[in-house]
Formats: structure tokens, sequence, C-alpha cells
């Protein structure tokens, strides 16, 4: 999903555009994934 997200940006894209927008969206989930990665499942809740 995250592939075409960044194969939709232009080049010189403003920050308003949705591809950038999603972009940035997963590169958070992603980030957001590894931080519970590092979590029990107890903690998690």
């Amino acid at each position: 999903m995250r592939r075409k997200f960044n194969d939709a940006l232009p080049k010189n894209a403003p920050k308003n555009n949705k591809a950038l927008i999603g972009l940035m969206f997963c590169k958070r989930l992603f980030i957001l994934e590894d931080k519970f990665k590092e979590l029990t499942s107890e903690d998690r809740l």
C-alpha cells in the first residue's frame, strides 16, 4: 500500500498533496507498529 502512495507522489509535491498525506500516515503507522512490537500483549491493551 505504501508503494502506491509513493508511486502517486509527484516530484516537488505540495504539503497538502493526498499521496504525501497517505505516505506520511503509513510511516506513522509503521512507527507505532515498531513500538507495539516491544510491548507484551497485556501492555497493548
